[in-house]
C-alpha cells in the first residue's frame, strides 16, 4: 500500500505576494477500483472489492461508518507510522465535514449510510494520526461484509497535517473523497494492466478525483484573490466526485433516484469551482447569467463545460472588481506572469453526470458557445455574440426584447439573429427550431407550407391563429391538402360565416380588401374582383388570390421571411 510518488501541489512564491502555503497533496495509491475505470463513462472491471459481493453489482446497500474516539491497541504499520502512538481524533468541524460530504456521496448513489459509535463492526472506521511520510491520507479496499468487515477492511487514515482547514473547495474535502472511494473500492486510474487501466487522455481531476494529475496538463487549478493589501492565491480543490467516479460509484452499489429531483437551477459566477452535476429529475437549468466572461456550455450528458473561461487578463480584472487598486496591477500582472501555467481558466471546470439532462441554459454578457442535448432546449445566450447549437429535440433560442427589434436570416437550416440595438450582438444558430421574443414565436421549422398556412389564416378571419388551428393546416398542407381546399374549409366554418355573414359578391370582395388588406378597395380593382367572381370563380380561389397576393406578401413579410411569426407563446412552439 505504499507508493514511491511523492507528487506534490505546493508553491513557493516570492514575496510581497505569497500566496496561501501550498497543501502537500500526495495521494496514497491503493485504489477508482482494483479492476478500474475502463471506459470513458468509467464502469468499473469485473472482479473489483465492493461491500455488496454477495449480491450483483449495483445493488444497493447499506453502510456504517464511525469516527475513532481513541488509537487502536494494535495496528498494522507502514511506511506512514504507527497509528497507535501519534492518534488524534478529528475535530468537530472536521466530523461535520465528513458528514456533508458522505451524505453527498448518498445522495447520488444507492449507499444509505449510517454513522455508529466508535466500534471495529462500523463498516468504514475514520481516524487521523501524525505521518511519518509525505503522504496525506490512505484507505484500504473493501474486505469482508458491511456488518463485519475484515481486519483493516474500509479504514480511512488521515494525516493530522492536513485535517485543517475544511470546507468547499479545501485540499480536505478532496483528500477525503479520494480516500472515501478507495474505501468503497475505487482505485488510481494508473493501477492494473493496460486493459485496466483508464484511457490517459481521461485521468485527470476534471474527470476522476482519483487521479494523481493536477488539473488539466498544466496544473491550472491556482485561483488568485485580493485581500485587501496584496493578492494571495490558493489551490482549488474539488468537494465532489468527478464524471468517472460518480458512474463508477452507481455502478458498483446503483443510484439514487432521488438526488435532485426538483426544478433546479445551477448558477454560476466567477468564484473559481469544479463540479459535476448530478441531477434526475425535474426542469433544470444552467445559469451564467452573472458572469461577463467567456463559457462553453455543454448539455450533454457526460461531457464537460468550461464555465467562466479566464485568461491573465481576466484575473486582473477579477482581483480589480474584488478592490485590487489600479496602481498595483502592473506589479500583479507581473506576479501573474510566472505563474502561467498554474492559473486557473475555468476549462473543463463543470461536468454534467452521463444520468443527468439539463432542459436550460442561459449565457452571460460575453460571447458563449451553448450545445443542447436531446431535450426539447431553451437557450438564452445572453449578451455579446453567441454560438448557440441546439442539437436533437424542439429547441428554442431566447431573446429579451420584442421581435421588431433584431433582424433574423436564415441560410439553410442555420440562422443568424442580430440585435438592432442593446448588448445582445448577433448570434450564430444551428438545429435552432423557434426563436423566442418578448412578444412572440418565430417558428423556423415549420416548413414551406407554414407560412402560407399562415397567410390564409390571417386572410380569412382577420386575426392571428391559434396554435392548435396553425398546426393542424400545417399538417394538412404537409399532407396533401391544397391551399385551395384549405380556403374551402374557412369558407365553411362557423367563424367565417359569423365574420362574412351572406354578402353579395361586391361586398364580399370589399370584405376581403378590408380584412386582408387593411383598407378600402379602390373602384378598377373592386370592378375586377367582382366581374371575376360573376365570371365564375370560386369565392375560395379569390380567398387565395388575395391571400398570396404581393400586397399581402408585402404586409406579412417581416412575420414569414426569417420563419414564421407568431404572437402565442406556450410549451408547443417555445
Amino acid at each position: 500500500m505504499e507508493s514511491d510518488d511523492r507528487q506534490r501541489l505546493e508553491t513557493d512564491f516570492d514575496p510581497p505576494y505569497r500566496p496561501d502555503a501550498g497543501a502537500a497533496a500526495t495521494l496514497h495509491p491503493d485504489s477508482l477500483a482494483n479492476g478500474s475505470v475502463n471506459s470513458f463513462f468509467g464502469v468499473v472491471a469485473p472482479g473489483t472489492p465492493r461491500w455488496n459481493s454477495t449480491a450483483g453489482v449495483g445493488t444497493p446497500i447499506s453502510i456504517t461508518y464511525a469516527f475513532r474516539d481513541v488509537a487502536p491497541t494494535s495496528y498494522p504499520t507502514s511506511d506512514n507510522g504507527d497509528p497507535t502512538t501519534t492518534f488524534a481524533p478529528l475535530s468537530t468541524a472536521a466530523r461535520n465535514e465528513v458528514r456533508s460530504l458522505i451524505a453527498y456521496v448518498g445522495s447520488i448513489t444507492g449507499i444509505r449510510f449510517t454513522e455508529v459509535p466508535d466500534s471495529p463492526n462500523a463498516t468504514i472506521e475514520i481516524g487521523s494520526f501524525t505521518f511519518t511520510s509525505t503522504f496525506t491520507g490512505y484507505a484500504y479496499y473493501p474486505n469482508g461484509s458491511p456488518t463485519a468487515p475484515s481486519g483493516t477492511g474500509g479504514d480511512i487514515w488521515i494525516n493530522r497535517t492536513e485535517v485543517s482547514p475544511v470546507g468547499p473547495g479545501t485540499f480536505f474535502d478532496q483528500l477525503f473523497l479520494h480516500e472515501f472511494g478507495h474505501a468503497l473500492g475505487l482505485k488510481h486510474p494508473f493501477v492494473g494492466t493496460t486493459a485496466e487501466q483508464l484511457i490517459t487522455s481521461f485521468d485527470r481531476v476534471e474527470y476522476t478525483l482519483m487521479t494523481y494529475q493536477n488539473y488539466g496538463d498544466l496544473s491550472q487549478n491556482l485561483v488568485p484573490r485580493w485581500t485587501g493589501s496584496n493578492v494571495a492565491t490558493s489551490w482549488l480543490y474539488r468537494s465532489d466526485y468527478g464524471l468517472l467516479d460518480v458512474e463508477a460509484l452507481t455502478y458498483l452499489y446503483g443510484s439514487s433516484s432521488t438526488a435532485n429531483t426538483s426544478d433546479n437551477t445551477y448558477r454560476f459566477d466567477t468564484t473559481a469551482v469544479f463540479q459535476t452535476i448530478v441531477d434526475r429529475g425535474g426542469h433544470d437549468t444552467i445559469d451564467t447569467s452573472a458572469l461577463n466572461l467567456p463559457s462553453v456550455i455543454d448539455l450533454t450528458p457526460g461531457h464537460l463545460s468550461s464555465i467562466g473561461i479566464r485568461t491573465q487578463a481576466d484575473w486582473l480584472n477579477i482581483l480589480a472588481a474584488q478592490g485590487m487598486p489600479s496602481s498595483a496591477r502592473t506589479t500583479i500582472n507581473n506576479f501573474l506572469s510566472q505563474h502561467t501555467t498554474e492559473l486557473f481558466t475555468g476549462l473543463g471546470d463543470v461536468s454534467i453526470n452521463a444520468d443527468t439532462t439539463i432542459e436550460d441554459a442561459i449565457g452571460g454578457s460575453a460571447g458563449d458557445s451553448i450545445l443542447g442535448n436531446d431535450a426539447n432546449n431553451k437557450l438564452t445566450g445572453g449578451g455579446g455574440n453567441d454560438a448557440i447549437d441546439g442539437g436533437a429535440g424542439i429547441d428554442t433560442a431566447v431573446y429579451a426584447l420584442a421581435f421588431s427589434n433584431y433582424t433574423v436570416t436564415r441560410s439553410g437550416t442555420n440562422a443568424t439573429v442580430a440585435a438592432k440595438t442593446g448588448l445582445e450582438g448577433t448570434d450564430a444558430l444551428a438545429s435552432i427550431e423557434r426563436l423566442r421574443f418578448s412578444d412572440g414565436v418565430v417558428l423556423l421549422d415549420q416548413g414551406s407550407n407554414g407560412p402560407a398556412a399562415f397567410r390564409l389564416y390571417q386572410a380569412a378571419f382577420a386575426r392571428s391563429p391559434d396554435e392548435g388551428g396553425l398546426k393542424v393546416q400545417i399538417h394538412a398542407m404537409d399532407t396533401g391538402t391544397s391551399l385551395l381546399q384549405l380556403a374551402r374549409n374557412f369558407i365553411g366554418s362557423g367563424e367565417f360565416q359569423a365574420k362574412y355573414g351572406s354578402p353579395d359578391n361586391a361586398g364580399y370582395a370589399t370584405a376581403l380588401y378590408k380584412n386582408v388588406l387593411g383598407r378600402d378597395p379602390d373602384a378598377g380593382g373592386l370592378k375586377v374582383q367582382v366581374d371575376a367572381l360573376n365570371g365564375g370563380l370560386s369565392r375560395e380561389q379569390m380567398l387565395v388570390n388575395f391571400s398570396e397576393s404581393g400586397e399581402n406578401l408585402a404586409l406579412t413579410q417581416v412575420k414569414t421571411v426569417g420563419g414564421l411569426f407568431v404572437t402565442f407563446v406556450d410549451s408547443a412552439f417555445g
